[in-house]
């Protein structure tokens, strides 16, 4: 079914898996660390490439203008959700997740360049695997914090990033 050196997904992992080799319906699999564990062939999911447009556009923070805010107030915002970054239909959850991820490391990193203290990045209420994931990137890097933003109907649909530039480093 799958074939040794092929890159693969797990379900239930985040990651990517090579296949080492293969046992009957178990496969010996590295993960990007170096780690290897063996996995049921039901487990194992083959990847595939998404095709994206060459930039996905990032839409800046909507704030009306007021004479009394400062410009320090007004913050960048990133929307996560797959219809606002125009992902192409028929993708796996997997899919959605990885790019969404993949979209907030690049607006990150420009965040960093532009030496900004901080950013809204909303990812939805939804069932919180965005949000989950996203806080275990920020909670492995030094300088930068995540807080919840805006609170409605009980649960957190945003966040705030900040950013100490001095000490964080790109993604």
């Amino acid at each position: 079914m799958f074939q040794v050196g092929e890159a693969v997904s797990l379900l239930y992992e985040a990651g990517q898996f090579r296949i080492l080799a293969q046992d009957g319906t178990v496969y010996l699999v590295e993960d990007e660390h170096g780690f290897t564990q063996r996995v049921e062939a039901s487990l194992i999911v083959a990847r595939k490439p998404i095709v994206l447009h060459d930039r996905i556009p990032i839409k800046e923070a909507h704030v009306k203008s007021n004479a009394t805010l400062p410009a320090a107030a007004i913050i960048a915002r990133l929307d996560l959700h797959a219809e606002q970054l125009n992902l192409p239909a028929g993708l796996s959850a997997h899919q959605i997740l990885s790019t969404q991820i993949d979209v907030f490391k690049r607006f990150f990193n420009q965040q960093l360049s532009q030496r900004s203290p901080r950013f809204e990045l909303v990812h939805g209420v939804g069932e919180g695997r965005l949000k989950q994931e996203i806080r275990s990137l920020v909670q492995g890097k030094i300088g930068v914090q995540m807080h919840d933003a805006n609170w409605a109907n009980g649960a957190v649909g945003a966040s705030i990033i900040e950013i100490k530039w001095t000490l964080a480093t790109r993604f």
